[in-house]
């Protein structure tokens, strides 16, 4: 009975035995498994997030080529042509856009007494002067019209031609260089005025060969194109064109 129990205890010794070690050996294998799973989750998720990077970054360098071979389209807002303005500093420019003609003259004036268009003798009258003047030719810039045409970026600047704007004398340079007075008939004011006049008449249409009024044609044409140019809003955008109606 002893030797029964003996035996029952071994095997009993032994079958604990060998199912702790088969406890141990499946806990193992279930720690090496649990690793491994473990492990593979684990470099998954790092290819994945490797992947996904290296696909954000291919997305973000075909953007930002796109944008390189995509040409950038600038309309630039042009600046608005102020006419008013212009207008205004057309008027103040009217004293410089004028050719001033220097001049000294000589003139003689004789009458005589007439009957029946034949000269009285010995009524014969004369004076000779000498004096200093000056002619200024220029454009009437009040009369001055701009026409802007923005489809065709033209600007046509209509104006009167020139004209004599002024003839002065300095009266402080009269000088009489002779003078022969008639008791039967005397140098009166009216002799003054004729010869003025006639002398007046004389210097412009000189002034006038001599080529003023081309000079003052050519010399405001010059200055309004300066002064359109040099509006930000002109400046070489436009083509200007002069007409004269």
């Amino acid at each position: 009975m002893n030797q029964l129990d003996s035996d029952l205890q071994k095997r009993r010794k032994g079958f604990s035995l060998s199912r702790l070690k088969r406890g141990l050996v499946l806990t193992l294998i279930f720690c090496i498994l649990l690793a491994a799973l473990l492990g593979w989750a684990w470099f998954a998720g790092r290819s994945q997030a490797s992947r996904s990077s290296e696909e954000e970054i291919a997305r973000l360098n075909a953007y930002i080529q796109e944008l390189l071979e995509t040409p950038v389209v600038v309309t630039p807002v042009s600046p608005e042509i102020n006419l008013a303005a212009i207008y205004q500093d057309i008027e103040d420019i009217s004293e410089l856009a004028t050719v001033e003609y220097l001049f000294t003259d000589a003139a003689r004036f004789t009458d005589s007494k007439q009957f029946r268009d034949w000269n009285i003798p010995f009524t014969e009258k004369s004076f000779m002067l000498k004096w200093d003047g000056s002619i200024k030719a220029g454009i009437d810039l009040s009369s001055v019209s701009l026409q802007v045409s923005e489809e065709d970026k033209t600007i046509t600047v209509s104006m009167p031609p020139a004209a004599i704007l002024s003839y002065e004398i300095d009266n402080d340079s009269v000088e009489v260089l002779d003078e022969q007075n008639n008791l039967f008939n005397s140098i009166t004011i009216d002799d003054k005025i004729k010869f003025d006049a006639a002398t007046e008449e004389a210097m412009r249409e000189r002034a006038i060969e001599n080529g003023i009024l081309d000079k003052a044609q050519k010399n405001a044409q010059e200055i309004l194109l300066r002064l359109l140019t040099s509006y930000p809003a002109i400046g070489e955008d436009y083509t200007i064109t002069f007409s004269y109606p």
